[in-house]
């Protein structure tokens, strides 16, 4: 289970979490603009890979630390008075604007005037895909449930889940299009925070989460709202803060589905069929509920006796 408090920062794992309304506690509830208002990501500042937030829930703070900075402190009960609108993925969504010494934090960071914007309490959000799920009546859009899934400044969904053997398979692939000790030391750090799951899932078969529509975990209800479509983000080098060309380049040779490059599947909770509290834990057995009609992507890079 991984959260990210600040959308396009660093995650960090936990062995729980709650669920809320708009997925885990807390995940991607605030995001840093720059000087037009425009929320910023990995590929228009590279470094924000660099900055880490975590969570202590007891003493309610959030810590941010990057290198060569003085760590921030900044109080979970919170909620600034500045009111500033935003667009994330075609939504304008209502955000809460810091300034200060936060502001002067990561504007000295990232090296042009930025600010930490928290998502207001009292926007709601469903995106453009749960909108588009909910309006065609999709059995996987929630349809039953009174209260439609809202996201915060994420850009499609409340959860992405990919699996451990997904990763794996893909690393194998990159050594296999090409060997050179570039693409070998590539492939030997790729991880799964390049790709920012919320829930990596142990065992099984490659890209077994394609097939999935409705999952269980635990006493916990999860519905697909369809795969992740990759862009160059997940090329940054997180040591670095450099854009290369991998793994982009090699999903594209297998992964690829008009036009898009999938890899991870979107989830939203389904509170209504869920037991409270709703809480994830590490280490909980996964059971598929529903199966999933997967888009149609080429696996010419799978030997015969691989399973997709």
């Amino acid at each position: 289970i991984i959260v990210y408090p600040i959308k396009s920062c660093g995650g960090f794992e936990v062995e729980q979490w709650n669920i809320n309304k708009y997925g885990l506690e807390y995940d991607r509830e605030w995001t840093v603009i720059d000087d037009t208002g425009a929320f910023l990501n990995q590929k228009k500042a590279p470094k924000l890979c660099w900055i880490m937030p975590t969570l202590d829930l007891e003493k309610k703070l959030m810590y941010i630390r990057a290198p060569d900075m003085q760590p921030l402190e900044i109080d979970l009960n919170y909620y600034p008075s500045e009111k500033t609108y935003l667009r994330v993925c075609g939504d304008e969504v209502e955000g809460l604007s810091y300034g200060g010494h936060i502001r002067q934090w990561f504007s000295k960071f990232l090296g042009k005037p930025t600010d930490l914007i928290r998502k207001s309490q009292s926007h709601n959000r469903q995106g453009i895909r749960i909108r588009s799920l909910q309006r065609s009546s999709a059995p996987s859009s929630n349809q039953n449930n009174s209260c439609p899934p809202s996201i915060s400044f994420s850009n499609e969904s409340q959860f992405m889940c990919l699996s451990e053997a997904s990763i794996q398979h893909l690393k194998q692939q990159m050594l296999k299009s090409k060997q050179t000790d570039k693409l070998t030391a590539r492939s030997e750090e790729l991880s799964y925070l390049h790709f920012r799951p919320n829930m990596i899932i142990s065992g099984g078969v490659p890209y077994q989460e394609d097939s999935w529509g409705s999952i269980a975990i635990g006493n916990q209800k999860f519905n697909t709202i369809g795969p992740c479509n990759r862009c160059q983000m997940v090329c940054i080098n997180l040591s670095t803060a450099t854009l290369g060309e991998e793994p982009l380049l090699t999903l594209s040779i297998y992964r690829r589905q008009k036009g898009r490059i999938l890899f991870g599947q979107h989830f939203v909770h389904d509170g209504q069929n869920s037991e409270a509290p709703n809480v994830l834990k590490v280490g909980t057995v996964v059971n598929v509920t529903k199966g999933y009609k997967p888009p149609s992507v080429s696996y010419t890079h799978l030997r015969a006796h691989e399973t997709p």
